[in-house]
């Protein structure tokens, strides 16, 4: 290979390996995330912590290699635009095209690494995930049943435990609403005792129920029936994901096929939309490697594209590649579905109008005229450097300001410890932009895709897909800030760090601290604006997108009422329900009140009246309805209520407000004054409570992680931004799973909220504090 070759090669290969980092590692931790509920079970949590990072990667690294390698032709290539060395080597008479060798070299290498995954690796990987996510999703239902309040409503039944065990193995004291026909009405199970029974083959969970005693009201009242067992087994329909995914997911079986299966499939099945899926899965396995030729032949012209752009236009452009192409390659998907187009057209159209461009781009380029037009380069180059002011006229000297201040007498320094910062800062902020908008555009290119067949299928509105993405950005972004963060960090001050400008500052009397001040204070700015983010705007974001993923689905979204059909636990064994409450007038509509003594755990009373009204501190009024009473023996009174009728509850006012709102829509005060009202009303505020205390606690996340990653710049920065992505990569990936683990635990009562939420905070903070202590300033 020769010299020239093996130089583009490394200017290349650095930058691929950063995005790759970043990419790939964050989306792992956030399947390590998913998956933390599992985890915190396991007897063996290091294997599976190993297990879930290889079974998920393959679905990683097909997307994120060809993006990673498009971004690092563009960062590459573009610097030696930026600093005339194409022109150079253009003046020896080294012919462009050439550059293509070790471009065209990696290129082949990347796409039979991402063709072997995609062939051979994938299909088997996605069965072992497959079934890991069947496993979490029986887990988190189990996990519903929580003591001392009713379960969210699971394929039409509410639960609610008066005491559990953690793995709900025991169980007391419970209550089964079930109206999962309301035709039927409703049926009221009572048990004195109960388990959870979980068939790991076929992913079932059932509900066993000891001495139970079911009371069944008919829709018209007066048809009532009683039914006793001694031993009773309820199958949670919503808890069995196999059948579920068997039954409506076929698509997602596809995934687990390898190309003979998949073909078989396509020519066999008379379901033709089952066929077009099995056909796009299959062109899928091969156009997805050959992206990374594509991008390969389409990058090198955008990256000598912009001189003056250098590497922030080359990351626009490619943002707008992968953008453009990841969603056209969407819409082929719902193209092919609707019968629009064929699956080969569909896959292979993307990779077809690349090659096109690239080919155009290179013709251009060997007769020494501009990839794009003349106007386009400058025009961008003047928004970027709108964008970046001040960092835009020290970029390209970035040795000059430091320079100069270390040609300065250590007393003018103090002068100048402004412009110190401004250089610092701006090019921080500038990997920063960098970090923060690739991971969100892979974060939504994920999410995008995953629920792509629905979308094809459900023909959801533009406005819902819009409205969904714009809503999931906000929580994604709390996420992505403190990682982000850490790594702009590492990445800036292990540049200064390699091109020896630390060791100026430091000969004119600037210690390695009051150099990255500047990179501090904009860490705790940061921390305080997600602390904001979060508290003001991610709650109603977040609800928002799962009204909008409801729409996608084909799922109809959460009625405003759905809160008030859940019971609420008053005093002395009184529960109650309503469809509707208003605060301001107490007033109640679709109002179900029931007793149960709570010493033998048997059904008193039961009433309902369509509409009533909460007297504080007195109880409740009926207007209408009627009331049934059960004796010992089993027999029931039935009475219509002509008139008002008067129940004593001095608690229900209490009651109704604790269950007044979604906690996740509360900021820190409002959720202070629920979990206090949800104490006194005998709810466990476990899982709320250290949510309140998460929502301080992540304030102080980009600075923590900045503080534990310094020392490591510092002593390991020549080595460069290689080993400064890995690092901030391990370290985020430590910080967010000891955070979900610790944060599980608290919801779960195993931890106190407070240490559950701050926990991974404080051990942060002794890291910092030891690794700062070694570092010589």
């Amino acid at each position: 290979m020769k010299l020239t070759d093996r130089y583009v090669l490394r200017e290349i290969l650095a930058p691929t390996l950063v995005a790759f980092g970043v990419y790939t590692g964050f989306m792992l931790v956030r399947f390590l995330v998913q998956f933390s509920a599992l985890l915190l079970q396991s007897t063996n949590p290091l294997a599976d912590v190993g297990r879930v990072l290889a079974f998920s990667a393959p679905h990683v690294v097909v997307l994120t290699i060809p993006v990673a390698f498009l971004l690092g032709i563009l960062v590459g290539v573009g610097r030696l635009s930026q600093d005339s060395e194409l022109v150079a080597l253009r003046a020896s008479g080294v012919d462009l095209l050439g550059l293509y060798r070790p471009i065209a070299l990696l290129a082949v290498l990347l796409a039979l690494i991402t063709g072997f995954v995609m062939v051979w690796v994938l299909p088997r990987t996605n069965q072992v995930v497959s079934g890991m996510r069947l496993q979490l999703s029986t887990f988190l239902i189990a996990q519903k049943i929580q003591p001392g309040v009713f379960s969210p409503e699971m394929a039409g039944r509410r639960i609610y435990v008066e005491k559990a065990s953690a793995d709900r193995r025991t169980l007391e004291g419970l209550i089964v609403s079930d109206r999962s026909n309301p035709s039927d009405g409703e049926r009221l199970t009572i048990a004195r005792r109960g388990a959870l029974e979980l068939e790991q083959e076929e992913g079932r969970l059932w509900l066993r129920l000891e001495d139970a005693v079911t009371h069944h009201t008919a829709p018209d009242a007066r048809a009532y029936d009683r039914a006793s067992y001694r031993t009773q087994r309820l199958l949670l329909d919503d808890t069995n994901p196999k059948a579920r995914f068997e039954n409506t997911r076929p698509d997602k079986q596809l995934r687990e096929m390898t190309v003979p299966e998949l073909i078989r499939r396509a020519r066999t099945t008379p379901d033709l939309v089952l066929a077009r899926l099995s056909w796009i899965e299959f062109h899928k396995k091969f156009s997805f490697p050959a992206a990374c030729l594509v991008f390969g032949l389409v990058a090198l012209p955008l990256g000598v594209v912009n001189r003056r752009g250098g590497r922030a236009a080359g990351f626009a452009i490619s943002t707008a590649i992968v953008v453009g192409y990841y969603l056209l390659y969407a819409e082929g998907e719902t193209w092919t579905i609707r019968g629009s187009t064929t699956p080969l057209v569909a896959m292979w159209l993307p990779n077809a109008l690349l090659a096109v461009i690239g080919l155009w781009g290179v013709s251009r380029v060997r007769r020494d005229r501009p990839f794009l037009d003349n106007r386009v380069g400058p025009a961008l180059g003047g928004v970027i450097a709108r964008a970046f002011p001040r960092s835009w006229r020290t970029g390209n000297r970035e040795g000059s300001s430091t320079g100069t201040a270390a040609r300065r007498p250590p007393g003018a320094v103090g002068a100048n410890s402004w412009l110190i910062d401004r250089y610092v800062a701006g090019r921080f902020l500038r990997i920063l932009a960098l970090v923060v908008t690739s991971i969100l555009l892979l974060y939504v290119l994920f999410e995008y895709l995953e629920i792509s067949d629905e979308i094809a299928r459900v023909n959801p509105p533009l406005s819902a897909i819009t409205g969904y993405f714009r809503a999931k950005l906000a929580p994604i972004l709390v996420d992505v800030v403190p990682i982000a963060f850490a790594a702009a960090a590492l990445i800036s001050i292990a540049g200064l760090v390699r091109s020896a400008e630390t060791t100026a500052l430091l000969s004119s009397g600037v210690s390695l601290f009051r150099t990255t001040a500047s990179v501090l204070v904009l860490a705790v700015l940061a921390g305080a604006g997600t602390y904001l983010f979060a508290e003001m705007v991610v709650p109603d974001s977040a609800a928002e997108a799962d009204r909008y993923k409801k729409i996608l689905v084909g799922k109809p979204p959460a009625a405003a009422s759905d809160a008030w059909r859940s019971f609420l636990k008053g005093d002395s064994g009184r529960f109650f329900s309503a469809e509707t409450w208003d605060p301001g007038s107490s007033s109640l509509t679709g109002v179900t009140l029931f007793r149960i003594d709570p010493s033998t755990y048997r059904l008193l009373s039961k009433s309902y009246a369509p509409k009533a009204r909460i007297l504080q501190g007195k109880g409740i009024l009926l207007t209408g309805g009627w009331t049934r009473t059960f004796s010992e023996d089993g027999a029931s009174l039935f009475l219509r209520n002509s008139g008002p009728s008067f129940v004593d509850a001095p608690e229900a006012a209490r009651a109704f407000l604790a269950g007044r709102a979604d906690p996740r829509q509360m900021n820190s005060l409002e959720l202070a004054r629920f979990i206090r009202i949800r104490r006194t009303a005998g709810a466990d505020v476990s899982a709320i409570a250290t949510g309140l205390y998460q929502k301080s606690s992540v304030a102080l996340a980009p600075l923590l992680l900045t503080l534990v990653g310094l020392p490591f710049a510092f002593r390991y920065g020549r080595r460069g931004a290689v080993a400064g992505i890995g690092i901030a990569l391990l370290l985020g990936l430590v910080y967010l799973l000891l955070g979900a683990a610790l944060v599980k635990g608290g919801e779960t009562g195993s931890l106190p909220p407070l240490l559950a939420a701050w926990g991974t905070n404080v051990f942060f903070s002794l890291g910092a504090g030891w690794g700062l202590l070694g570092v010589r300033t």
